[in-house]
């Protein structure tokens, strides 16, 4: 159920929506938003418990220096935060299996706040078979269904329900009208200080799925992971089909991020030894934690300034392009 403590009449207040928010990147995400944007967030969990989710989301949280300019002296009122105000944050359930629950936190958010103030939405839902199938005969069809619910067609019920909170043409910050630079090489070396320069609080809204490698056809070299990669090179479709959308209707844009291989629930299978990182495995994957990835994947959106060359394409955390 949403969260009890509705505003009384919509806030204009641009907002965020991390989808999922509370687990993994996710839940890194989450966190580094709020300590580097002044903008209100709705993060979705599959828990009932939302409660529970925000108290571990804003758990610990120090405040620094807002992208935007905004000022990080606000006091938390709603549970742990260390100068981050508590109550800029909402966690509704959703499971992307199940659109109904979309349906009713799309409704909260649009009584929460004004039309088109959706200005950033990270969604990422998504399974990997553990271990992913090496040869055809390894393919099950109940496990390609269930990967395809959550990774594909989860995405685009997210898209369904929320796209209509993005800014239409006139009525927004920035524009489809403005891409007029090239922004074909995203320049954002996301390293340790790139989220001193980037704002991703600014400039033009955007729609992020969350994609892999994998998903990538011309990449291809080793085959298997069927359901995975089948399910991520539609998203990587989706990408580019919504962002046609977004261009003729909105002042938004779409894009895929590839966010590296991070040490998750997801990827435990990869990395784990003995209960433990495999130290030779993290070397060699480029293994990164997720508040890293987190910080990583925001510069590369902040860079993103104007759709121009960047819009409806797949980039990774370095701000590499993903080939199709």
């Amino acid at each position: 159920m949403p969260p009890p403590h509705r505003a009384a009449a919509p806030s204009a207040q641009r907002w965020i929506l991390t989808s999922p928010g509370s687990r993994g990147l996710g839940f890194a995400l989450t966190r580094h938003l709020l300590q580097t944007t002044d903008l209100a967030i709705v993060a979705t969990a599959r828990s009932p418990d939302t409660e529970r989710v925000k108290r571990a989301l804003l758990d610990g949280i120090e405040a620094r220096p807002l992208w935007g300019g905004g000022s990080s002296s606000s006091s938390s009122r709603s549970g742990g935060g260390g100068g981050v105000d508590g109550e800029r944050l909402a966690v509704v359930r959703v499971d992307v299996t199940d659109e109904s629950s979309i349906a009713s936190a799309a409704a909260y958010c649009g009584a929460r706040f004004a039309p088109h103030a959706l200005h950033l939405a990270l969604t990422g839902p998504g399974i990997l078979p553990a271990p992913p199938e090496k040869r055809p005969s390894q393919i099950s069809a109940a496990t390609a269904t269930a990967v395809f619910a959550v990774n594909t067609i989860g995405p685009m019920l997210l898209f369904k329900h929320f796209a209509p909170f993005l800014p239409v043409r006139g009525r927004g910050r920035g524009g489809a009208a403005d891409a007029d630079a090239d922004a074909s090489n995203v320049d954002a070396d996301a390293n340790a200080d790139a989220d001193a320069d980037a704002d991703i609080a600014t400039g033009v809204a955007k729609w992020v799925m969350f994609s892999a490698r994998l998903g990538s056809i011309t990449d291809d070299r080793s085959g298997g992971w069927y359901a995975y990669r089948a399910s991520k090179a539609a998203v990587n479709a989706l990408v580019k089909a919504f962002d046609i959308w977004l261009a003729s209707t909105t002042e938004a844009m779409a894009v895929g991020v590839h966010p590296g291989t991070v040490r998750t629930e997801l990827t435990r299978f990869f990395w784990e030894k003995d209960g433990l990182v495999d130290e030779a495995k993290r070397k060699a994957l480029g293994l990164m934690e997720p508040h890293d990835a987190a910080r990583r994947v925001c510069a590369v959106l902040a860079a993103m300034r104007t759709p121009a060359e960047a819009r409806g394409r797949c980039w990774d955390w370095r701000g590499v392009e993903v080939p199709p």
